[in-house]
């Protein structure tokens, strides 16, 4: 931009040009005058123009005639106007001035003129110059246009001299494919070798023939990928030297193909989804044309697309059924924007409905077009319909009912109530979404429930509970709740319905069943309490009588009649108990690894003396020590009993009882086989049932109280095992068959015993207390006949002052006594110095659990119910006294003892000494702290 403004200020005419001609012509002028001034000395003071005429030379050589005229002009005037020379100030005074003037002015003008034209040609080969230059820039301008439009285009130039075999290529045609001038075989290499021959051809022919060719082929670019070009070439031939070229150009179409590729491959997707797109998909004009249709619109119409198209709505269904189609197809014309709507197509009772969805589109020119996809959706309004009106028909079926109902949705939010809960709560459903349960639930049970709530929404479960509704007046009443999800074919949660049915009624007789219960319980519990009490006596004295050797045959038979008798009575009160018990959840099994034959050991000795007073003979065969379960020896002894009594007792005198014991399995059975009355068919299902007697159906069987089958069961199953009868009918005799899971075999191990007794004093103190006298007496003569001292007491403060007197090491105890019970008793005891380690036995008609709870708590080591198993109670004992009352006192056991009893059925202990004063009726002679 510097020099073109330098060169238009130096131009003539402009102002820097200007003021250079001023200062040529000054200085032209100037040096006239001082090469005048310098001269006129030498010439004596005569004026001469040759100065002047030089600077006139000066100034036209240097800025050219018009310069130099000014100058002449001006040095004529200095010379004529300003005293140069002191003698004269005019160069005009004579005749002879102005001829040299004259001759001045002929050379000056002529010297002007000639170097006027020398700088008219100077600035006319400027301006050629000039204007080459620009023509030299403008084509280089339009070269680096044409070399960019071509890199542009993706396109290539070449012109080749088909007489001197010169080609001249385009710039892209060495930056992409590395050539420049080279030969032509030098572009056949590039060329893929498939598409080779054919180039060759296209360009002989065109060479040949004189016109051109079109062709397209791959050729190798500079960074070795394959290229499509598309190129095309002209023969022309020069004018001036009729030379021949073959000039062309080449366009890389590699992204053209590979997007017509494109678009052939989703043309082609769009087609195969089209055909397979199970919705109806088409395209008509803004005349209701179809322009395009898909497979399932040649399907609902039974006709080819070719037929289809270029028809209407009204050609293929008819303008009455065609009439609503066209509006909607107008409607999204007009409007511009997706429509939904429904269709009805057919003839009444034929039709079907159809969802479409219409949309503007265009063709290529713009001109508009509607677009429409339509489903059949005959079967899915006729569903939701029937899913209306079912609903509908639920809701009045749901008003309906007693209970409380409601719905929620999958995400557990409820969304409808039927009429009962409006009455009761007058909470609607959009009072309900605003606050939810804590508006009709029990503050206390508000946690409970929602945690429930939740909890069941996860599992996708039934939900079950019991909690109190608030109804209209304020009052809470009970309600049970049950929730259910309503589930599709795979299992997932559509809906759940939930009910609440009012238990208010069902809770007060709950209650009250529970309230009798208990009173049964009690009155169940005191009336064993009340007869054990007597039988506990009655037990003693028959075993002081036993003892007593009396040679009378008639007593032994009356000895044996009393025995049988008592254990029977013992048998029908726990027998009772248990009943109670089992059907209150409340029986409570010691369960531990043992034999089973132990427990039918137990069992043949309590039913032994029956049996063999019935003329009867018992078998016991398989009695393997080692098939061993995890159970209550005294409870399954107690079933094995029963089943031996049942035997015995409807069987004929002389006949045979069998028990077998096998392995089964992983299960041990026990069978109890007799030939007795046996079972009819009839009787079979009836036979474990609570209170279901067998009829007498001889003189030898006796009825019971119907509870002792049924306590089997109950036995049975809480072991985990199951039992069954079998009996080929009436007189034909039964099988019971009891199975129990078999214990894990064991891995024995060698145990250390370590004795740890001490020798004590020859007779050990022991301390009974009971207020019950003859109970008490009776058992100090048993406890003295095995060798003990004995200190009777006949209540609890008596208790106390005995051992402060006497230091029992073991006492025995009754819970009922008065001033002071045996709870208190037994606390007072281990408060003394001597009753820390002694053992404290509780012996009393109450033997429910929470009894035996009770003593332990109090402090008790063990717990008896009246009558005991005399041997236990002997055998605990002599822990502290030692056999005989010779051993060692050992230490009690720091836990208690919990013994079940079990009736006493047969036992055989020789009698000693002093059993008459039961006979003579002295036991009760003794003070209570008078030792025995």
């Amino acid at each position: 931009m510097g020099d073109a403004v330098g060169r238009k200020v130096s131009e003539p005419g402009g102002p820097r040009s200007l003021l250079v001609t001023v200062a040529v012509i000054l200085a032209s002028t100037g040096a006239a005058v001082a090469l005048h001034a310098a001269l006129v000395p030498a010439l004596e003071n005569r004026p001469t123009f040759v100065p002047a005429l030089l600077g006139v030379l000066i100034a036209a050589w240097a800025r050219g005639g018009v310069a130099g005229v000014i100058t002449g002009v001006v040095t004529g005037c200095v010379f004529h106007w300003i005293p140069v020379i002191p003698a004269t100030n005019t160069i005009f005074s004579t005749p002879v001035d102005l001829v040299r003037l004259s001759l001045f002015a002929v050379p000056a003008l002529a010297v002007c003129g000639v170097c006027a034209a020398m700088h008219r040609a100077q600035a006319n080969e400027r301006q050629r110059a000039a204007e080459a230059r620009l023509a030299q820039q403008a084509m280089a301008d339009l070269h680096q246009r044409f070399e960019l439009a071509l890199e542009a285009g993706k396109m290539i130039a070449w012109d080749w001299d088909l007489q001197s075999n010169q080609i001249v290529r385009s710039q892209g045609a060495k930056s992409s494919y590395g050539l420049d001038r080279d030969p032509i075989e030098r572009f056949y290499d590039l060329v893929h070798p498939d598409d080779r021959a054919g180039v060759e051809s296209a360009i002989r022919s065109a060479i040949d023939s004189g016109t051109g060719y079109e062709h397209q082929f791959r050729m190798q670019s500079r960074d070795g990928r394959t290229r499509w070009l598309m190129s095309r070439a002209h023969v022309r031939t020069n004018p001036e030297s009729g030379v021949r070229h073959l000039t062309g150009s080449a366009v890389d179409i590699s992204d053209r193909l590979q997007a017509e590729q494109a678009i052939r491959v989703v043309q082609e997707r769009f087609e195969a989804f089209m055909r397979h797109f199970p919705a109806a998909a088409y395209i008509k004009d803004d005349e209701g044309r179809y322009v395009f249709v898909n497979t399932a619109v040649e399907e609902r119409f039974g006709m080819s697309a070719g037929q289809i198209v270029g028809l209407r709505d009204a050609d293929l269904l008819g303008a009455e059924h065609a009439a609503h189609l066209r509006t909607n197809d107008l409607q999204v014309l007009a409007t511009g924007k997706t429509t939904e709507f429904y269709e009805t197509q057919g003839p009444p009772g034929k039709d079907k409905t159809f969802l479409t969805y219409k949309f503007p589109v265009h063709d290529a020119s713009g001109k508009p077009l509607v677009g429409g996809v339509s489903l059949d959706v005959t079967t899915r309004v006729r569903v939701e319909r029937e899913l209306k009106d079912s609903e509908s028909r639920f809701h009045k079926m749901a008003d309906s009912i007693p209970q409380l109902a409601w719905t929620a949705r999958r995400d557990g939010t409820v969304d409808w109530f039927n009429r009962r809960w409006l009455d009761y709560t007058g909470i609607t459903s959009k009072d309900f979404a605003d606050n939810g349960w804590q508006l009709v639930v029990e503050p206390a049970q508000l946690s409970s429930l929602l945690q429930t709530w939740s909890s069941g929404l996860r599992q996708t479960g039934e939900i079950e509970l019991v909690f109190s509704l608030r109804g209209r007046d304020g009052a809470f009443r009970p309600f049970l709740m049950k929730v259910v999800p309503l589930t599709d074919d795979k299992g997932e949660v559509l809906q759940w319905f939930g009910t609440h049915t009012d238990i208010a009624s069902q809770v007060a007789l709950e209650a009250q069943r529970r309230e009798e219960d208990q009173r049964k319980d009690a009155f169940l519990a005191t009336l064993a309490h009340e007869l054990r009490n007597p039988l506990a006596p009655l037990r003693n004295g028959l075993e002081v009588l036993k003892r007593l050797n009396i040679p009378d045959p008639g007593w032994g038979r009356t000895q044996a009649m009393m025995d049988r008798q008592l254990g029977h009575v013992s048998r029908l009160l726990d027998d009772l108990l248990d009943i109670s018990r089992i059907q209150h959840g409340k029986l409570e099994l010691n369960r531990q690894r043992m034999s089973l034959s132990t427990a039918l050991d137990l069992a043949q000795e309590m039913v032994e003396a029956f049996v063999i007073n019935a003329g009867q003979s018992l078998v016991i065969e398989g009695a393997d020590p080692t098939l061993e379960v995890h159970g209550d020896l005294f409870r399954l002894a107690q079933v094995f009993a029963n089943l031996l009594n049942n035997a015995a007792k409807f069987s004929a005198r002389g006949q045979k009882i069998r028990v077998s014991l096998r392995r089964v399995g992983f299960q041990v059975e026990a069978e109890v086989e007799d030939s007795g009355l046996g079972i009819t068919s009839e009787q079979m299902p009836m036979l474990f049932d609570l209170f279901w007697q067998a009829p007498a159906q001889a003189a030898h069987a006796r009825r019971g109280l119907g509870i002792g089958l049924s306590l089997v069961r109950s036995i049975i199953e809480l072991h985990g095992g199951t039992i069954s009868a079998e009996s080929r009918g009436a007189g034909k005799g039964s099988v019971f068959r009891v199975r129990l899971p078999m214990a894990p075999a064991r891995h024995l191990k060698a145990v250390e015993v370590n004795d740890r007794q001490t020798p004590e004093q020859s007779q050990a103190c022991v301390l009974v207390a009971d207020d019950n006298e003859d109970a008490a007496e009776s058992l100090a003569v048993l406890l003295r006949l095995e060798g003990h001292r004995v200190v009777v007491a006949l209540d609890g403060q008596q208790a106390l002052e005995a051992a402060a007197l006497h230091h029992p090491v073991a006492a025995i105890l009754d819970i009922g006594m008065p001033r002071m019970d045996g709870f208190e008793t037994c606390r007072q005891l281990r408060a003394q110095p001597f009753g820390g380690g002694m053992l404290i036995i509780a012996l009393t008609g109450w033997g429910q659990a929470e009894d035996r709870r009770k003593t332990e708590d109090a402090g008790f080591n063990a717990h008896f119910v009246k009558p005991p198993q005399y041997e236990e109670l002997v055998d605990l004992l002599r822990t502290v006294t030692g056999p005989n009352t010779d051993s060692a006192h050992a230490e009690p056991a720091t836990e208690p003892v919990i013994v079940t009893p079990t009736p006493i059925a047969h036992l055989t202990i020789d009698l000693k000494t002093d059993a008459t004063a039961l006979a003579e009726g002295r036991l009760g002679d003794r003070s209570p702290s008078e030792p025995s």
